[in-house]
């Protein structure tokens, strides 16, 4: 049985057993992530982490800060919204052995491995990545992010940003405030935060539904060619049948 993050930093003396204890308590509890909990506590760093998982599992570090860029046959084998949605970047393609590399924060997740293997038809080689790079990466080489949000600051660093000031653009979407006022501004800030949100939300479940009907698509397509190797089918007249009834169906939409 693997070892999971928190018994990996317990047994490297990281954090204790009853910070370790207290950490899966509210993880369970909130439905968080047993290495998000010690990190936001400061038991831990995300580079602890990190270094604990890849010393541990025996894994390579995913260079994020030095990869500028990705072959986009590479980030094709992986939905935009599966990428984000599952902290999953495919870095490079192996053309010699097919082994496919990819970044994730937990290199021993069996679940997700096997889904990346079904997903991509590639063996899988893991790198390990800082959960907050690695989201920033994802929304770069996918979502067209600056390059700099690679390098995200921490939420809590994010809240002490501050906004600038002494615009005459009122704009509320470009600089996330209407007035001088420490209250416009956060609720601007709020608006846009929950815009952003939604769209996300959005793309996301387009990309499930894309998703869906590509696999049905190459479903059918096996179904077909299986029924027509055993006779059953006839490729030609199937495919006059679907153009006709394609045909039928435009004519009556139009009238």
């Amino acid at each position: 049985m693997r070892k999971r993050i928190g018994e990996i930093l317990l047994s490297a003396g990281v954090i204790d057993e009853f910070q370790l204890r207290s950490a899966l308590a509210e993880a369970a509890r909130w439905g968080k992530r047993v290495g998000e909990v010690l990190v936001t506590h400061g038991h831990c760093t995300e580079e602890q982490i990190l270094e604990g998982l890849a010393n541990q599992l025996g894994v390579a570090i995913a260079p994020l800060s030095s990869t500028t860029a990705i072959p986009p046959r590479v980030l094709r084998l992986l939905p935009p919204a599966f990428a984000r949605d599952k902290q999953a970047l495919p870095l490079s393609l192996d053309g010699r052995t097919g082994t496919l590399e990819v970044a994730v924060t937990d290199p021993a997740g069996y679940e997700l491995l096997d889904e990346l293997r079904f997903r991509t038809g590639h063996e899988i080689r893991p790198l390990v990545a800082i959960g907050s790079e690695l989201a920033a990466a994802i929304d770069h080489f996918y979502f067209g992010a600056p390059r700099e949000r690679v390098a995200a600051p921490s939420a809590r660093e994010a809240l002490a940003i501050d906004l600038p000031e002494g615009d005459s653009d009122p704009d509320p979407f470009e600089h996330g405030l209407e007035t001088g006022t420490v209250s416009d501004a956060g609720a601007a800030r709020t608006g846009v935060a929950r815009l952003e949100g939604r769209v996300m939300e959005l793309q996301a479940q387009l990309d499930r539904a894309y998703g869906v009907l590509r696999e049905a698509a190459i479903a059918h397509r096996a179904l077909v060619a299986e029924l027509a190797a055993r006779g059953h089918v006839d490729r030609d007249s199937l495919a006059r049948r679907v153009q006709a009834q394609k045909t039928t169906t435009g004519d009556g939409e139009r009238g």
